[in-house]
């Protein structure tokens, strides 16, 4: 199951892959219409495929990895240049600008646009050097979570629990986005606590 914010409908979509999740954040039409048509995107889907999809109770759980990766895209769509990072207990970097030689040599400090992430991992992204600053924190539980477009999701959004979005204030559209935001990440296991953090830098 694969999970995808628009920015033109504000609602949790899920997928059942990565590419059908990509072709229809791309087809705008076909998400204004059925807006129209059923109030809700997620009512909408439930009556064309004759099923009930709920962000909060997911029938399935996706089979976890022994060593889940998460991955973070300078593009949309996690276009290049991306990269993947595996997560054997935890993992973390105070600051993404100095410590590019843990993310392939690519400076992702205030430039991550798009992520995804395996299940059995916890994400924090955090706005500021050193775990400060503004946290988005996602939790991909029992389901992986994809995020094509950052812009899409707005910074009222500080918490996603396996596709449910907790809202930390409620400025609604007034808020800024999380894309190009991110400036220190901390990830670990379902089965482990979030600290110890990396509290140094690692290159040279």
């Amino acid at each position: 199951m694969v999970f995808m914010i628009n920015s033109e409908i504000n609602k949790p979509l899920f997928f059942s892959n990565k590419e059908k999740a990509e072709g229809f954040s791309q087809n705008l039409s076909v998400i204004k219409l059925l807006n129209t048509k059923y109030g809700s995107i997620q009512d909408g889907l439930s009556k064309i495929q004759g099923v009930e999809i709920s962000n909060k109770n997911i029938q399935g759980v996706a089979n976890k990895s022994v060593n889940p990766t998460f991955t973070i895209a300078r593009s949309h769509l996690l276009n290049i240049p991306k990269y993947t990072i595996s997560v054997f207990s935890r993992w973390s970097t105070r600051h993404l600008l100095s410590n590019q030689c843990t993310t392939g040599g690519i400076d992702f400090d205030n430039e991550i646009s798009s992520v995804s992430v395996d299940a059995g991992l916890e994400i924090q992204f955090f706005e500021d050097p050193d775990y400060k600053g503004k946290l988005l924190w996602i939790s991909a539980i029992n389901e992986p979570l994809y995020i094509a477009n950052l812009r899409d999701l707005k910074k009222e959004y500080t918490r996603i629990v396996d596709g449910d979005l907790w809202s930390g204030s409620q400025c609604g559209w007034a808020c800024s986005s999380w894309n190009d935001k991110i400036t220190s990440v901390n990830a670990y296991k379902t089965s482990f606590s979030s600290l110890p953090r990396n509290t140094s830098n690692t290159c040279p």
